[in-house]
């Protein structure tokens, strides 16, 4: 009954029926499912057949918690596919003739009565003997030799008791175990072979939960895995594992599988699992060595490359160094006796987490996570030997005083030929996006940012891309770099021009090397309902508070080009400073950066560094405009944009002015209403930077701006006539 209760009901559906190529299956496994307890949550799912291929299969794990939910500590959270390999295996287990149901430790032997016993004291009021009847046992007993753990018989008896002999006070003067007329069992130890079947774990994903106690209980966070190389690992019935080292209750787990078809970069043949489990590390008298034991392994014949994908994480806290948690240490891969790589297991951007201001320490350095973060496995392509290979992975030496040790996963993961010389993908769009990894990024007003991955066997040295806000115009971007295969950079394009009232990007890439992509499914790439920065007065002013560590701090202010246009660094501490800002129009990026990593106010240093705040106020009335949280860990950013230059203040497409072509390049046409021919205007250009580059006072209605002299970008015209302001935006291509 255990057993069965410990398996999750059966949760799947399926999206599709036919799908061509880039179409996409939808599974689920997990929905909404609360980890109430600590250890291993198991459900069976439904998979494609495998019949098809898939170039890209994505895990998305969303991590939620219940409306009572504790949701506190920073727990390792692990989705593990497993596979029956149909295979037996044994071990030596000792099984004991008789157990008593809810004795821990079985006692070598056992006196017990068939009739009610009784327990006696000595009542002084009374100056009478008393009595009260002993608990009954239940005895199991397992008399079969050849099946030790069978029940052969259930006694429900009593246990013995003592008679005492009283003085004529009360007091016992002498006590003896009434055992002579019982019953007794001897407990008798055998030996047997417990057989199982021989499943193994693939590690899909693996994340640490933030510290969030003190979130509203409403929170989702999505994270996303590539799991496309464990295709063969996930089709038909599978049993998919959460495995959850939480002891408090209250977190959510709901699992979505993405099988997006087509022909991935590399087919592969074979997955080869090396390495599992929590290792002590530190341990003179169990060293992490006798488990990461050199493998032995051949060369496959039809394998055209390997690849070892290691996943590691340390834990534990003991004495000395704070390992393996809180101790950066180095791992050394060695392939046939040569050392092929020097990892240092650690994660030294905690600060710049996603999540800021939880509830425990999610600014420290760790072993290869953060609170709050999925953890990203090493990756090394191998050179491997006709015939045998061996791999090997030693640690730094250490002694620990404690419990230390790392969580590794290992597998080798055989690959046929390339597919693709000339493939080229949209793998994230960083900004402009509402996914919550790149909260701390996001809004933006100007330049977008991508990552760009090659998919082609062939270096990517050059591709075009293209990129769109909602229905304004197309804009084109040639890239040039170098990307080997498999490899991603981020890249940053050029201006946008945003259409306030449709709120999607589109990017996508073509020609990689100036050659038809061979696989366009996957070359864009959308975003939608995205933030538009707020809007500033042209006048702001920076109010920092200072902490008692003041040359942690500073803040810049930049343009739409990153030229610096203010800056602020501090020297004394506790100190109120006002900084007033004339920031005119365009777009501008705020950034508080502060080298301790514990933001202006932390609550487990503030004993020490007292607390700092920091806020952009405006004048005219005098209000707060963007209130900044003081527990931002090593930065914060925000852009906006000034003089209501792209906010929801502007006003665009007035009845009484046309600006075409637009795009321009050449030349620009403004064309007034007749009505206001009489009044004498001012014709004003402002760039990107708010530096004016074009006016012009004239009674004028028709205007021809010869634009051939400005750089490619954005550009506000603002027409300024007795009381009245027209403004509109226009791109110089």
């Amino acid at each position: 009954m255990k057993k069965f209760l410990c398996l999750i009901t059966i949760l799947f559906f399926v999206n599709s029926l036919k799908a061509a190529n880039g179409d996409t299956t939808k599974v689920k496994s997990f929905d909404n499912f609360s980890m109430n307890r600590y250890g291993n949550f198991d459900t069976w799912v439904k998979f494609p057949d495998g019949s098809k291929k898939y170039q890209k299969i994505i895990m998305k794990y969303t991590l939620g918690c219940t409306s009572n939910g504790q949701c506190e500590w920073d727990y390792t959270n692990t989705l593990l596919a497993r596979e029956n390999t149909g295979k037996k295996d044994s071990t030596l287990k000792s099984a004991n003739s008789y157990s008593i149901i809810g004795v821990s430790s079985t006692p070598d032997s056992l006196f017990y009565f068939n009739d009610t016993t009784y327990k006696y004291s000595y009542n002084k009021i009374t100056k009478t003997i008393d009595s009260i009847a002993n608990k009954q046992l239940v005895v199991l007993l397992n008399n079969n030799a050849q099946i030790p753990t069978l029940v052969t018989d259930t006694l429900k008896v009593w246990p013995t008791f003592y008679s005492y002999n009283y003085d004529t006070a009360g007091n016992v003067i002498d006590s003896f175990l009434v055992k002579n007329t019982a019953n007794f069992v001897v407990k008798i130890v055998r030996n047997y072979y417990q057989v199982f079947d021989v499943i193994v774990n693939y590690e899909l994903g693996r994340m640490i939960t933030p510290y969030a106690k003190f979130f509203p209980k409403d929170f989702k966070y999505t994270y996303v895995f590539d799991v496309t190389d464990f295709a063969s690992k996930l089709k038909d019935s599978v049993q998919i594992r959460m495995d959850y080292s939480g002891y408090s209750f209250g977190f959510t787990c709901t699992v979505n599988f993405e099988f997006i078809e087509g022909t991935p970069a590399r087919d592969v043949l074979k997955i080869e699992p090396l390495y599992y489990g929590y290792f002590p590390y530190g341990n003179t008298n169990n060293s992490i060595e006798n488990y990461l034991v050199p493998k032995t392994f051949p060369k496959d014949l039809n394998a055209k490359t390997v690849k070892l994908r290691l996943t590691v994480s340390g834990h534990g806290g003991e004495s000395n160094e704070g390992c393996s948690e809180f101790c950066p240490k180095n791992f050394y891969l060695k392939l046939n006796n040569s050392q092929i790589a020097k990892q240092l297991v650690w994660k030294e951007n905690c600060g710049e987490n996603a999540i800021i201001n939880q509830g425990g320490t999610w600014i420290y350095d760790r072993a290869n996570w953060c609170p709050g973060e999925q953890i990203a496995p090493y990756e090394y392509e191998l050179n491997l030997l006709e015939g045998a290979n061996i791999i090997d992975i030693d640690f730094d030496t250490f002694t620990a005083n404690g419990g230390a040790g790392y969580n590794v996963v290992g597998n080798l993961i055989y690959y046929s030929d390339y597919n693709y010389n000339h493939e080229v993908t949209v793998d994230e769009i960083i900004y402009p996006s509402n996914d919550f990894r790149y909260q701390r990024l996001n809004p933006i007003c100007e330049n977008a940012q991508i990552i760009l991955k090659n998919n082609g066997q062939i270096e990517l040295k050059n591709c075009v891309i293209k990129y769109q806000s909602g229905s304004k115009a197309i804009s084109s971007f040639t890239w040039q770099g170098s990307l080997a295969f498999g490899k991603s950079q981020n890249v940053n394009l050029p201006y946008i021009d945003w259409d306030l009232a449709d709120k999607t990007f589109k990017v996508w890439v073509e020609k990689p090397n100036g050659q038809t992509d061979e696989n366009n499914s996957n070359n864009r790439k959308e975003t939608y309902n995205v933030a538009i920065p707020k809007t500033f007065p042209s006048q702001i002013i920076i109010e920092t508070t200072t902490n008692k560590f003041p040359l942690e701090s500073n803040w810049t202010l930049k343009n739409a080009m990153g030229t610096i246009v203010a800056q602020k660094s501090f020297t004394k501490p506790s100190l109120r400073h006002l900084d007033t800002l004339n920031i005119g129009y365009g777009c501008f990026t705020f950034q508080l950066d502060d080298s301790g990593k514990d933001g202006l106010d932390f609550w487990a240093s503030r004993s020490s560094t007292g607390s700092g705040s920091i806020r952009i106020t405006a004048t005219n009335p005098y209000r707060v405009v963007q209130q900044i949280n003081p527990d931002f860990g090593s930065f914060y950013k925000i852009s906006f944009t000034g003089i209501a230059g792209l906010g929801n203040e502007e006003i665009l497409g007035n009845e009484m002015l046309k600006v075409f072509p637009n795009p321009a390049t050449n030349q620009l046409n403004i064309q007034l209403e007749n009505s206001l021919s009489n009044a004498i205007k001012t014709y004003q250009v402002y760039d990107l930077q708010g530096k004016l580059v074009y006016s012009k006072n004239t009674a004028d209605c028709i205007l021809d701006l010869d634009v051939t002299t400005f750089t490619r970008g954005m550009y506000l015209l603002i027409i300024n006539l007795n009381n009245q302001t027209l403004k509109s935006k226009f791109v110089v291509e």
